[in-house]
């Protein structure tokens, strides 16, 4: 009989931070020595409307050894590596109506440059009611998305929505550890960036 694993809901690895242009390196290390797998979705948007001088560079690379971290000049394995650069018009609004947890549209002030299939972020200033999305068409003064909105969102908080969001799923075999490593150190221009990283684990049953 074959073995049967489970695999865990989505846990909040790395909570919605900012990177800040030209100084921040956002890092966690994640332990998958004991798990049979695991997933990860890395989700980062910009928070205004400047694009990036140069891109954010994202890597997952394989540790050895450590934790902390220290052992990463033990030539690490890059398993994935992305580079996150908007380019173009991003698109900003705010929320102007109220809608409930569950709904699968927006009331926004504004919809100019916001399309089908582009990947959105609605936050607050806090990171409170930050989520992300991808929107399946707009209307007049509406954006709709492919899943449903997460939090309430009401014309009085006026939360921010901008476009060129990012979002990566990847597959990462258990028994190792991994850092996960966003850098903005390298950009001179652009708007401030907010990423979050989610995890899911397989285990035996």
């Amino acid at each position: 009989m074959a073995d049967i694993t489970t695999w865990s809901t989505w846990s909040e690895l790395v909570a919605p931070a900012t990177l800040t242009m030209g100084t921040t390196q956002g890092r966690y290390v994640w332990d998958l020595t004991s798990k049979l797998a695991g997933v990860l979705r890395i989700n980062m948007a910009l928070l205004g409307t400047t694009v990036p001088g140069a891109a954010i560079d994202i890597r997952v690379t394989r540790i050895a050894g450590s934790t902390d971290g220290a052992a990463d000049s033990v030539s690490p394995a890059i398993i994935w590596a992305m580079a996150y650069r908007p380019t173009g018009t991003v698109a900003s609004t705010t929320i102007n109506g109220d809608v409930a947890a569950g709904e699968d549209h927006l009331h926004v002030a504004s919809t100019t440059n916001f399309a089908q299939g582009d990947k959105i972020v609605v936050t607050d200033a806090s990171f409170d009611r930050i989520e992300f999305h991808e929107l399946v068409g707009t209307g007049s003064g509406l954006l709709y998305l492919l899943n449903r909105t997460v939090y309430a969102h009401t014309a009085a908080q006026g939360d921010t929505v901008y476009d060129n969001a990012g979002a990566w799923d990847l597959y990462i075999p258990g028994g190792s550890i991994v850092a996960i490593v966003a850098d903005y150190r390298g950009a001179s221009t652009g708007s401030n960036v907010v990423w979050q990283v989610l995890g899911q684990t397989e285990d035996y049953a």
